[in-house]
């Protein structure tokens, strides 16, 4: 029984047959002398299927003996879904995932493993190899980064005692408005909005393994500091956040790139700033963002994987991925170290900044575990930003139980 069969076990019947009836009739809809590759991914917004059904007009063009049948999956449920697909037997040939899933579809052995590494962006290789096999090719690659709503020098910002004194003089200034977003209350963005924080006091938590040992005092340190900020912000979801930024509610939030193809942002690039790094606790270090990444994978199941990795290369080429990102913003950049020198991406001010950030950034330590210790994590922080637990006690319980659940991981192999 594999990961994904101990977590599924109990599907309801009649959604595995609306998959299995799907996938019959969907196959049926194509004349049978074309290959049919299925791709799930996640691009569902109208723009966004646009752009990406253009590079994939052109693929069957240049492939005449191929058909790419895609479905839009949400962020809200699409992991789910595929999970059960996979265990219905009824898998997407090709898989768009996220890279912090990467590693647990891999020990449950349902990827592809493809040919060699995908090394065009070094930072990912680890996080797209199980047991030292590729078995995920980046496709694009974002971060978030820190936006205001006012123009300013960047190297004003670039420690903690400089924005920590920026933020508490703009509050007061402005007791109307909230002078930074605090994230809360979400899964997997709390993590991606708090770890920043704490890397910028130059801790390694999450970032080797075993994870619970990457728990240290500068974790504490950059806690205790994101922590002193929260007196002067808002706490609440990402949507409602970026909300209250474009609202001029909200004066700074960490945030995706997204933000900035907001009408009353893109229209007014002049009237904003983004950082190219995270304040620091010295003045000589580079504040890392949480590395994300889009990926894609050959379901182990497929019967065209050859095809599939066809498909897959020709969207990762950096013609074909660059383009897809600038018509979608939220994509981020090409997984391709070649954006460092491409001028075209630093047009804008703003997508410049994010370009930077994504460069100082860096994934979570890539293991079978991460998805479950950084919910464990978030818990804890939680209980830390609404003062049920100290900072000390809340890193402590979370340490304690990661390395309970290593110990568990361990006993099984």
């Amino acid at each position: 029984m594999n990961h994904f069969t101990k977590i599924y076990i109990r599907v309801p019947l009649c959604f595995l047959l609306i998959i299995a009836f799907w996938g019959c009739e969907h196959k049926k809809s194509t004349s049978s002398e074309k290959i049919i590759i299925t791709f799930w991914h996640f691009w569902s917004e109208p723009s966004q299927k646009m752009a990406l059904q253009t590079i994939i007009e052109e693929f069957e063009q240049q492939n005449p003996t191929i058909d790419i049948q895609t479905t839009e999956l949400q962020w809200s449920d699409g992991k789910a879904k595929l999970a059960m697909a996979i265990q219905a037997q009824k898998a997407p040939d090709i898989m768009h995932i996220g890279l912090e899933w990467v590693q647990e579809f891999a020990q449950a052995k349902v990827l592809h493993n493809f040919p060699s590494h995908d090394t065009r962006f070094p930072a990912l290789t680890s996080a797209l190899s199980y047991n030292n096999t590729p078995i995920a090719m980046g496709w694009l690659v974002n971060t978030r980064a820190i936006i205001l709503d006012t123009v300013l020098h960047c190297d004003s910002l670039k420690t903690w005692a400089t924005f920590s004194s920026y933020i508490q003089k703009y509050a007061q200034k402005h007791p109307q408005k909230h002078a930074i977003g605090i994230h809360a209350d979400e899964p997997l963005n709390i993590s991606k909005k708090t770890l920043p924080w704490l890397w910028s006091a130059g801790s390694s938590i999450f970032r080797t393994y075993p994870i619970s040992e990457s728990f240290d005092k500068k974790a504490l340190d950059g806690l205790h500091y994101y922590l002193q900020l929260s007196h002067y912000g808002l706490m609440e979801k990402s949507r409602v956040l970026d909300e209250q930024f474009t609202q001029h509610s909200l004066h700074s939030v960490l945030t995706g790139m997204w933000i900035i193809a907001n009408p009353m942002i893109e229209n007014n690039t002049q009237k904003y700033t983004v950082l190219p790094t995270i304040p620091t606790a010295e003045n000589t270090m580079q504040g890392a963002s949480i590395l994300s990444a889009d990926c894609l994978s050959i379901a182990a199941q497929s019967q065209y994987k050859k095809q599939a990795e066809t498909f897959i290369r020709f969207l990762t080429e950096y013609r074909n991925s660059k383009r897809f990102s600038i018509a979608v913003p939220d994509a981020g950049f090409p997984a391709d170290t070649a954006i460092i020198n491409d001028n075209e991406l630093q047009n804008n001010p703003l997508r410049k900044g994010f370009l930077q950030q994504t460069l100082y950034s860096s994934p979570i330590i890539a293991s079978p575990i991460t998805a479950e210790a950084i919910s464990l994590f978030e818990k804890e922080i939680m209980y830390a930003f609404y003062r049920k637990k100290t900072p000390e006690q809340a890193l402590a319980d979370a340490k304690m139980e990661i390395q309970l659940l290593e110990e568990r991981i361990s006993q099984r192999k």
